[in-house]
C-alpha cells in the first residue's frame, strides 16, 4: 500500500447554485474523510493520509453560479 502522507495544504473550490448553501465545515470534513479512505488504482492500494492531522492548511473558496450558466 502506498501512503502519500506528508504536510498537506488542502484547497477546496466549490461552485454552487444559489438554491444550495453547503455548510463549509461539513463539506471540508467530508473531503478530509475522503483523503483518509483507501482506494485501489491498477491493483495498487493508495491512501493520501492516515490521519487528518497531516493537513496543515485549508483554503476554501465558494463561488455562486446561476443554473444554466456556463462554467
Amino acid at each position: 500500500m502506498f501512503n502519500l502522507e506528508e504536510d498537506i495544504k488542502l484547497q477546496i473550490a466549490c461552485m454552487v447554485n444559489r438554491q444550495w448553501e453547503p455548510d463549509k465545515d461539513d463539506f471540508t470534513k467530508f473531503v478530509m474523510a475522503c483523503l483518509q479512505m483507501q482506494i485501489v488504482i491498477n491493483g495498487y492500494t493508495i491512501q493520501v493520509c492516515n490521519n487528518d492531522i497531516c493537513i496543515i492548511d485549508i483554503y476554501y473558496m465558494k463561488e455562486q453560479i446561476l443554473l444554466g450558466q456556463p462554467l
